[in-house]
């Protein structure tokens, strides 16, 4: 079954979006395998990845797959509210992030308002990920370059307009699995910014 999501078309479609999605946004979540060889947590990276997307085969397999989306959209609240210290410079309180994501996000929802999410994403977000893993990613540039460079190659793969639901509900799994990866190992870890 393919999915006609305009969310989608409008991604492949524009060379903007693909590109920067491709090359920029997609490939970032690279950065859990270089933590996870570091810290010699490689088991704990694939339980929950492929956790996540165990459990997203199981909602396609269901019919389940709003639910799926509703959980995509929680956790992405969760990992994108990280990012309001950064833009205030200042520590925001946790239900004033929290309430500042949930209302960009219902804001860029909007399809007439796709630009300001990958903006975002593209000034804020991704920068900021690499700054916050800058500590256990700096002595493996050989090798994060490598994994960008392959995860650009599948983003380009798998993002195309004919993308069946499918594929479509393991890429949301795959950002479930990093988002959660994070929160459980990397950003509520006080010792991560300690890493050699």
């Amino acid at each position: 079954m393919i999915i006609h999501n305009p969310f989608i078309y409008k991604i492949v479609t524009n060379t903007f979006y693909h590109t920067s999605m491709n090359t920029i946004i997609a490939p970032h979540g690279v950065t859990d395998i270089i933590h996870a060889i570091q810290t010699r947590n490689v088991g704990n990276l694939l339980k929950y990845y492929g956790g996540a997307i165990l459990c997203g085969e199981f909602c396609y397999l269901g019919h389940l797959e709003p639910f799926w989306n509703s959980i995509f959209v929680v956790t992405s609240i969760i990992h994108f509210r990280h990012d309001f210290d950064k833009i205030f410079s200042i520590s925001v309180p946790i239900p004033v992030s929290y309430s500042l994501t949930i209302a960009f996000l219902t804001i860029v929802n909007q399809q007439s308002l796709l630009w300001p999410f990958f903006l975002y994403m593209l000034f804020v977000h991704v920068p900021n990920h690499y700054s916050k893993s800058y500590s256990f990613i700096k002595l493996y540039p050989v090798l994060l370059g490598s994994f960008i460079s392959i995860a650009s190659v599948v983003s380009d793969m798998l993002l195309v307009e004919s993308i069946s639901n499918e594929v479509w509900i393991a890429v949301l799994s795959i950002v479930i699995g990093h988002i959660i990866y994070e929160e459980r190992f990397i950003w509520n870890n006080p010792n991560h910014h300690h890493l050699p």
